[in-house]
């Protein structure tokens, strides 16, 4: 090889490791700034309901209404101040003057798709969950601001309403450990039944569900068939749709949760990326936890 051969093979060489190098830094630098923006996005949420609590300590004494609010937060409670079973009293839910929960309604009015909130202590997942009826996928590839981004945001599938007895959030399996980036911790049952609490608060009603099962998936060819889409099972209406969803989980599961489940419940179900296989993908599913006194 002549010299000039080999210079020309160097500067070829070296721009290809400074473009590699730039798309490196480049990523490394959007993933920043993404967590950045969700982390501001979750500090006016949980700043909000920090104004909740106070506020509920002072309006047990006769403080006064939330500012922006319709209801003065207290706490249900019996004589001895407590739910009258022993435990602590649930606290009021308190509505914005939009309607839509206290603590929500700022994240609501700076984008009215958003559609929740889903948080699991300790599991890097506190984030805001979107739906676009129109184009369920809409937030594949764009962040909360509605502008590209890798991670998207979590969304919720189509045909979905805050009654509705299953709710499929989809979210990406993030190197950064962002979004669905932990999910897959949930293969170990050790590790679901110590994070086997999922809170998805709708616009209106705060909840807590409780993990059932986690399994591996995939989106299968039109063809395919024996299989378990588990993503078309977004109506569970009827007792034998919800039956022969419930029968494949069991079916599919990694581990048993010990988890009860009945028709009626109310599902959630977490889907992200998984690279096991071609198309490949791993769910967690989880029902709502209900008070006795709702039951």
């Amino acid at each position: 090889m002549n010299k000039k051969l080999r210079i020309i093979l160097i500067i070829v060489l070296a721009a290809v490791f400074c473009f590699s190098a730039y798309m490196i830094i480049s990523d490394v630098a959007e993933s920043h700034r993404e967590k950045e923006a969700y982390s501001s996005l979750a500090d006016l949420v949980h700043s909000r309901e920090q104004e909740l609590a106070e506020a509920t300590q002072s309006g047990e004494s006769g403080g006064e209404t939330v500012p922006g609010s319709k209801y003065i937060p207290k706490k249900i409670t019996g004589d001895d101040g407590t739910d009258g079973q022993g435990g602590e009293a649930p606290a009021v839910p308190v509505y914005a003057e939009s309607g839509i929960l206290y603590q929500y309604d700022a994240i609501y009015s700076l984008n009215n798709d958003f559609a929740g909130w889903l948080y699991i202590e300790d599991a890097g997942v506190d984030y805001p969950v979107m739906y676009t009826p129109r184009n369920e996928q809409y937030y594949l590839r764009k962040n909360f601001e509605k502008s590209y981004a890798t991670g998207g945001c979590l969304f919720i599938g189509k045909t979905w309403s805050e009654d509705s007895n299953q709710t499929i959030i989809y979210g990406h399996n993030m190197h950064d450990g962002s979004m669905f980036g932990h999910l897959h911790d949930y293969k170990s049952k050790e590790y679901a039944l110590e994070h086997s609490i999922i809170h998805f608060d709708t616009l209106h009603e705060t909840r807590e569900y409780e993990v059932v099962a986690a399994f591996y998936g995939k989106v299968y060819k039109v063809d395919d068939t024996g299989v378990f889409r588990y993503y078309r099972y977004t109506d569970l209406s009827t007792e034998a749709k919800f039956n022969e969803f419930m029968k494949n989980v069991r079916r599919a599961a990694i581990y048993d949760t010990g988890v009860d489940v009945q028709f009626g419940d109310r599902l959630l179900t977490l889907s992200t990326c998984s690279y096991y296989t071609n198309e490949g993908r791993f769910v967690v599913v989880a029902r709502q936890r209900v008070a006795e006194n709702e039951e």
